[in-house]
C-alpha cells in the first residue's frame, strides 16, 4: 500500500491534514501523552497534524490543538472550511468522538474517518458499555480500521468486523543504550493503576515475594489522576499488608530519563493490552520487559527469552524466581536485543504509515464512511429490549399515580389539564382523555413484552 503520486491522474486528492480526536490532553500517560508526543515531532512533515480535544485542563500550549468544549461555533466554522478543501482525514482512538458535542460529531463524520483500536475488541466487549448502545453500534462507521495485533484482528473478524490494517505505535528512537547491568537489580512498573485491565493488583503478590527474597523495592511510576482508577485501592492494600518498604513510588513524573534510569526489568501484568507503548519505551532504554503471555500486544512485541519474558503464571513467586535466575550476562544480552528492536518503531515510520493509510482513505472516500467498527451482539438486543420494557413500566407507573389527581382536577375545574400548572407531569399528557389513551398504550406494550419473553424462552 503506497501513497498515490501519479501526476497524470488529475483526480488524485492530496492529503494535507490529519486530525486526531481526543478527550482531555492534560492526562499523564496513555493516548493523551502519545498525541502530545506526535505533535512535538511533526515538524519535518509536509502533512499537517492537528488534535481536536474536548478540553485541555492543564493549560499547556500544544501545537495545533483545537479545544471544542465551549468553542463549538468556532470549531464548526473551521471544520466547514476544511470540508470544502477536501484534503483532511480524521483519526479517532477508541470512542473519543462520542465525548464531543453532537454537532461536532456530525461534522467530523462527514470526513474520511480512521478508527484506531487503542483498546482491543475483547476490552470493548467485556469492559465497555458502547457495545450495548445499538444506535451507536449501527451508525458508527469508519473508512479504515487500524488494529495493533494479529490476535485482536482475528477476534474482530470472528465477530464479523473486517477491513482491519495492522498498525503500530511510535517511540522516540534513542542513539545509545544506557542500560547498566552492574547497578542494583530492581523490578519496575510504569503506568496507570487499573486492576481490571492492567492487572495492577498483582503487584501486591510480587511485593510479598520481593520482601521474602530480600530484593530491592519495586520502582513504581504512576499517576493519582482520573485515568488511574485503582490508585487509592492499591495504596490501601500496600498499607494493609505492611509493604510500604517494598515500593519506591513516584507520582506524576513524565521525565523518561528519571523513570528508567534505575529499573532493571519492567513488569507488565496486564490482563488486556492492545499494544503496550510502555514496552517500546523500556526497550529504548535497553530494559527487558516481563509480561503476561496472553495480552495481545505484549505477546507480539516481546520475544520470549530474548527481549524479555512472557509468562502464563504471573504470581509473585514465579515472577521473582524468573527475575532472580536472570544473571548479568543474560540481562545484558536481553538489553541489547530490546534496544535494537525499539528502532523499528520510530516516529518517522509511524508518520509514514499514518499518511499512507489516510491518503488511501481520502481517495477512496465516496461521501460516507462504510466500515462497521463494532459488532451487533444478540445480548445487546436483549438488553435494549429489557431497557425499553423497564422504561415502559416506569412510565405506566407514573401515569397511574397521577391519574386520580388528573380526574379530580378535570371534574373540579372543567378546564383542559394542560392549563392547570400544579402538576408538571400532567402538562405532557394534556387531558384526561390523552392520559387514558397513554395508559392503554403502555398496557398494550406490557402485553407485547410478555409475549416477547414467552416466545424467546
Amino acid at each position: 500500500m503506497t501513497l498515490a503520486t501519479n501526476s497524470a491522474n488529475t483526480n488524485t486528492k492530496m492529503l494535507k491534514r490529519l486530525v486526531f480526536i481526543s478527550n482531555d490532553l492534560s492526562s499523564i500517560g496513555g493516548i493523551s501523552e502519545r498525541l502530545k508526543k506526535i505533535q512535538n515531532h511533526q515538524n519535518t512533515r509536509v502533512c499537517e497534524y492537528f488534535v481536536l480535544s474536548k478540553t485541555n485542563s492543564s493549560g499547556d500550549i500544544i501545537r495545533n490543538n483545537i479545544t471544542t468544549h465551549g468553542n463549538e461555533k468556532e470549531v464548526l466554522s473551521i471544520l466547514s472550511k476544511w470540508k470544502s478543501e477536501n484534503n483532511t482525514v480524521f483519526i479517532t482512538p477508541n470512542n473519543f468522538l462520542t465525548l464531543h458535542h453532537r454537532d461536532i460529531r456530525q461534522a467530523v463524520s462527514s470526513f474520511p474517518l480512521i478508527y484506531m483500536c487503542s483498546g482491543q475488541m475483547a476490552f470493548m466487549v467485556q469492559d465497555s458499555t458502547v457495545i450495548g448502545k445499538l444506535d451507536h453500534v449501527r451508525s458508527f462507521k469508519a473508512s479504515k480500521i487500524v488494529a495493533f495485533s494479529d490476535s485482536d484482528i482475528d477476534f474482530q473478524r470472528q465477530l464479523g468486523i473486517h477491513g482491519q490494517i495492522k498498525g503500530f505505535l511510535p517511540v522516540a528512537v534513542r542513539k545509545r543504550n544506557t542500560f547498566d547491568p552492574s547497578r542494583t537489580k530492581s523490578l519496575g512498573y510504569v503506568g496507570r493503576i487499573d486492576f481490571h485491565a492492567k492487572g495492577c493488583e498483582r503487584l501486591i503478590d510480587i511485593a510479598r515475594s520481593v520482601k521474602k527474597n530480600g530484593l530491592a523495592p519495586i520502582k513504581l511510576f504512576t499517576t493519582a489522576g482520573q485515568n488511574s482508577p485503582d490508585y487509592h485501592r492499591l495504596m490501601q492494600m500496600i498499607d494493609h499488608e505492611y509493604l510500604n518498604d517494598q515500593f519506591d513510588i513516584t507520582l506524576e513524573c513524565t521525565d523518561k530519563e528519571t523513570i528508567y534510569k534505575d529499573i532493571s526489568m519492567l513488569l507488565l501484568p496486564s490482563k488486556k493490552e492492545s499494544f503496550g507503548n510502555v514496552i517500546l519505551e523500556a526497550y529504548s532504554y535497553g530494559i527487558p520487559v516481563m509480561s503476561t503471555a496472553y495480552a495481545p500486544g505484549p505477546s507480539e512485541l516481546i520475544d520470549h527469552n530474548k527481549t524479555g519474558y512472557l509468562l502464563d503464571d504471573f504470581s509473585g513467586d514465579n515472577v521473582v524466581d524468573v527475575f532472580k535466575r536472570t544473571d548479568d550476562k543474560k540481562i545484558s544480552s536481553m538489553s541489547a536485543a530490546a534496544f535494537k528492536k525499539h528502532k523499528k518503531y520510530s516516529m518517522e515510520s509511524h508518520f509514514d504509515f499514518l499518511e499512507r493509510i489516510a491518503a488511501d482513505a481520502l481517495n477512496e472516500f465516496k461521501g460516507e464512511n462504510t466500515l462497521p467498527v463494532f459488532p451487533e451482539l444478540k445480548l445487546a438486543h436483549e438488553l435494549a429490549h429489557v431497557k425499553k420494557q423497564l422504561d415502559n413500566e416506569l412510565r405506566l407507573k407514573k401515569a397511574r399515580q397521577i391519574q386520580p389527581s388528573v380526574e379530580k382536577l378535570t371534574r373540579d375545574s372543567h378546564a383542559p389539564v394542560h392549563e392547570i400548572g400544579s402538576y408538571r407531569d400532567v402538562d405532557r399528557l394534556g387531558s384526561i382523555a390523552s392520559l387514558a389513551a397513554e395508559i392503554r398504550e403502555l398496557e398494550s406494550r406490557r402485553e407485547t413484552n410478555r409475549n416477547y419473553r414467552k416466545f424467546h424462552k
